[in-house]
């Protein structure tokens, strides 16, 4: 019941782990799009953390030896302020820089820089009309200019509402939404209608000037927002105003660079889809887009503003940085601390590379992943790994989970390196490992806990019951000891006190409990001692085997090593008896060897890691014997088999008798091993003599036997000699029929 509780809680913490993960993935996926107020904290703690460990990784894969072939960056650098004036400059300026990116080739010019407010001048010609003559210039030769503007909050209180006639040259311009949502998906005009990218307002205050609104031009917004870390790494692609879309200044270079207008499809949920002829983009709920990162500045050719001013009309090296290209403009001064950001490649990024590099992207179509493919490889790398780990921890090898959890955790970055981002799969990895160590955590906690209580629960099972060592062996290795039976071949050990109950009766229960206690103690530690494992105590008897929970060499030579020690320490015993007015102990053991089934064995409440089997009752039979037999210690010839020659030859064996016991068919013989109390312990020639009569009583040589032992019966008062001597006398009187075999069966216990 208890294992089953704990594997109960072993599975359903790990189910916790693994979903709190999953959603945390979840929640970090939708964390800047759709999601509920309640969440959205969140959310966003667990997009913070995914993000800066994705960002670790995905720079560890930006490649610095490419350059883009579609873009270019004309920077008004540190050089060129101090050449040609302090920022901001004369709009009139800019009019030989157009027309000399006119001359070097340049298809689009993309400013990041505002032009909302009119210059003003006293008695000299319009700086904007000059401007304007240099975009009109541009783009009379099939290029394009773009210009940028801002938008604002649907909730800023400050904003007006834009004029109509705004609206109206927006919409017939060359550069119309990607979609307009009202004509292609329905009736979505309606603000309560929730398919809609979360709406903005058009920020009338920095769109172009009027005068600026020539045939040509394209108009982009420049809004990005940083995430919650203050990071810039999203940026939005197409904005709703008015429930019509807007493209951001990179879409409307895209759209001109390439005369591909896109189209942008958006779900239910307002998840959006903007469809490309390079590819297809999803955006979120705020209509953003991850920018994937084409690499540094250094990724794109750059040409100083005054560099380009200065230069001649044929310059080869200027050519070949701007022919053809989208030339975005730019302040990229050190100086110009409004405009540099901290994105996932650099703390100090310019802000315009934001916008080149999503331009990039949208020309390559070059996206990352839509965020349901990388959702679904991330839970499955997750429950692949925890499957894994598990598995391995079902060895319950410390060093192997360990080495597991390790090699799971580095496969999963190493394939993330090597195959999902070069795929552009963006996977939140963070939880995913964090899944890995926290399981292999919990279940490390719980082996640990569940090892700390076998152990107590071993030591405390077994530590009066054997010896020291062996428990030290079950702690080291618990599987030794299996639950339930087993077969295990062993040696039983039954002594018992010879009249015990004569013995109680002369005694009051306290001075019994006494005596026991003194002979229990003693005859317990000689078996712990010798490697022997106590089974019960029964009254006065006591029970035991060796080779079992731990598998015992020799087990039957240790069981007679010790069942002869504790003969040997009777007599010491019996003297401390005596002083203290108690009556001697006199025991017989019965030693038994072979197969029997042990383990815990009870209820499920109680249980008693013991013996059973029909190899056991013999020890107790052979326990019983001794008194009939007079002897001290009888084992069966199981045991004494089991000895080899130089093991046989440490002790005084001699064959008893062939003996029937009740219960039993087949006749066992046994043999007593004498003590060195014994009278015939020291005559090796009386007892070589008496194996050698026994084996001629077994082979009806009776007369022989007489012979043989009729000196010695004068000589010594020995029950089993002077017992043989009669049941040969018997059988010269009484011949015994054709199968006679020497079997003496008895039948009782």
């Amino acid at each position: 019941m208890k294992n089953k509780k704990i594997l109960i809680l072993r599975y359903f913490v790990t189910f916790l782990l693994i979903s709190s993960c999953l959603m945390a993935i979840l929640l970090a996926t939708l964390s800047r799009g759709f999601i509920v107020d309640e969440f959205k904290e969140i959310a966003e703690i667990a997009d913070t953390v995914e993000n800066q460990f994705f960002d670790f990784r995905y720079k560890k894969t930006l490649k610095t030896d490419k350059k883009s072939n579609h873009i270019a960056l004309l920077s008004i650098d540190d050089e060129s302020l101090e050449k040609m004036g302090r920022w901001p400059w004369s709009r009139s300026q800019w009019k030989p820089v157009l027309n000399k990116l006119k001359n070097y080739g340049a298809k689009i010019v993309a400013y990041d820089i505002l032009f909302s407010e009119p210059q003003l001048v006293c008695n000299a010609e319009s700086p904007d009309q000059l401007l304007l003559e240099g975009i009109q210039n541009f783009n009379s030769a099939g290029g394009h200019v773009i210009l940028p503007y801002t938008l604002a909050s649907q909730s800023d209180p400050i904003m007006q509402e834009v004029p109509g006639e705004l609206f109206e040259f927006i919409m017939d311009s060359e550069i119309r939404p990607p979609l307009n949502s009202a004509q292609d998906a329905g009736n979505m005009s309606d603000e309560n209608n929730p398919n809609h990218i979360l709406p903005s307002k058009l920020n009338r205050t920095t769109f172009p000037l009027e005068l600026l609104r020539t045939e040509g031009n394209g108009y982009g917004y420049l809004n990005t927002s940083a995430d919650r870390d203050g990071v810039y790494r999203h940026f939005a692609a197409a904005a709703n105003v008015d429930y019509l879309y807007f493209p951001s200044l990179a879409l409307a270079t895209y759209q001109l660079y390439t005369g591909d207008r896109g189209k942008l499809l958006v779900n239910h949920s307002g998840q959006s889809l903007l469809e490309l002829a390079s590819g297809k983009l999803e955006l979120n709920h705020a209509g953003e887009a991850r920018v994937k990162f084409y690499g540094s500045e250094k990724q794109f050719s750059e040409v100083s503003v005054y560099k380009l001013i200065q230069s001649q009309d044929n310059d080869p090296e200027i050519q070949k940085e701007l022919e053809g290209k989208i030339v975005f403009i730019a302040l990229t001064a050190i100086g110009n601390a409004n405009d540099i950001r901290p994105t996932p490649i650099s703390p100090q990024t310019p802000g315009v590379l934001m916008h080149m590099n999503l331009a990039q992207s949208l020309i390559q179509g070059d996206f990352f992943k839509f965020s349901s493919d990388s959702l679904k490889y991330s839970a499955i790398i997750m429950i692949s790994g925890i499957i894994l780990i598990i598995l391995f921890q079902l060895f319950n090898n410390p060093l192997v989970d360990l080495l597991v959890v390790l090699c799971v955790c580095g496969l999963t970055v190493y394939l993330d390196y090597v195959y999902f981002l070069p795929q552009s799969y963006e996977l939140k990895l963070f939880f995913c490992l964090a899944s890995f160590t926290l399981t292999y955590i919990w279940n490390t906690f719980l082996n640990f806990y569940l090892a700390s209580n076998e152990k107590k629960h071993i030591r405390g099972a077994f530590s009066q019951m054997v010896a020291p060592s062996i428990v030290d062996e079950l702690l080291k290795h618990p599987e030794k000891l299996k639950l339930g039976g087993e077969k295990k071949e062993i040696t039983v050990f039954f002594s018992d006190v010879r009249d015990f109950t004569t013995i109680s009766e002369k005694l009051t229960p306290e001075e019994l409990t006494h005596a026991l206690n003194i002979y229990m103690t003693r005859m317990t530690n000689i078996l712990i001692h010798h490697g022997g494992t106590l089974d019960k105590y029964i009254g006065d008897a006591i029970v035991g085997y060796w080779g079992a929970p731990v598998a015992l060499q020799y087990h039957a030579y240790h069981a007679i090593k010790a069942a002869q020690a504790q003969l040997e320490a009777l007599p010491e015993i019996n003297q401390q008896l005596r002083e203290q007015n108690l009556p001697e102990f006199k025991i017989g053991i019965g030693l038994n060897s072979g197969v029997c089934s042990v383990g815990n064995m009870g209820s499920d409440q109680i249980m008693q890691y013991t013996a059973l089997g029909d190899n056991m009752n013999l020890g107790a039979r052979l326990e019983g014997l001794c008194k009939p037999y007079h002897s001290k210690l009888l084992i069966s010839e199981f045991t004494y088999n089991m000895l080899n020659d130089d093991q046989k030859k440490e002790f005084v064996i001699r064959r008893m008798d062939k003996v029937r016991v009740k219960g039993k068919e087949k006749a066992v013989e046994i043999l007593e091993v004498l003590d060195n109390t014994h009278p015939l312990y020291k005559e090796s020639k009386v007892i070589t003599s008496f194996n050698q009569a026994f084996q001629l009583y077994l082979d009806k040589k009776f007369s022989e036997v007489i012979d043989l032992l009729h000196n010695f019966s004068n000589s010594f008062d020995d029950f089993a000699i002077n017992s043989l001597i009669e049941k040969c006398q018997y059988n010269l009187k009484n011949p015994p029929n054709s199968d006679w075999d020497g079997t003496t069966t008895f039948t009782t216990k």
